[in-house]
């Protein structure tokens, strides 16, 4: 299915966590791009920080969620005139191995992929509880408002 959000191609299934953040503008302007993948990040890594993933990610001016020179999540994003739909996916214990045999190596790519296949590039981050994590995000979201 394609996304209105844009981004490239991913594949969901076991092992993979999804997310989705508004930020609503109120009649403000909207956050840039850069500021609304920033921003979601920063929120996303507070949440995994809480429920105890302690692993240093990064991120890529891209949006990518690495840990290390690895990609552990990615996001996309929706501006509308009222707010701004941000929407990503975490690695947890995904099967890179069937992601790197469904998907093509994308068209485009960060210049820190620098031409590696997906099983070489992208890596898990462990064991996340997904309810723990969906609660941990909302009040994260909660404390910034």
């Amino acid at each position: 299915l394609r996304r209105a959000s844009g981004g490239g191609t991913i594949a969901i299934g076991p092992g993979t966590i999804q997310y989705a953040i508004v930020l609503e503008h109120d009649g403000s302007e909207p956050p840039s791009i850069t500021e609304a993948k920033r921003l979601s990040n920063a929120l996303v890594r507070e949440a995994l920080l809480h429920i105890g993933v302690h692993a240093t990610l990064d991120v890529d001016p891209s949006g990518d969620l690495r840990l290390g020179d690895r990609k552990a999540g990615g996001l996309a994003l929706r501006r509308h005139r009222d707010a701004t739909l941000v929407h990503g996916s975490l690695l947890a214990r995904a099967d890179v191995a069937l992601i790197a045999a469904v998907l093509r190596h994308p068209a485009s790519e960060p210049p820190w992929r620098r031409g590696r296949a997906h099983d070489d590039f992208l890596v898990g981050l462990g064991h996340i509880d997904r309810d723990a994590f969906a609660s941990a995000l909302r009040q994260t979201l909660a404390d910034v408002r």
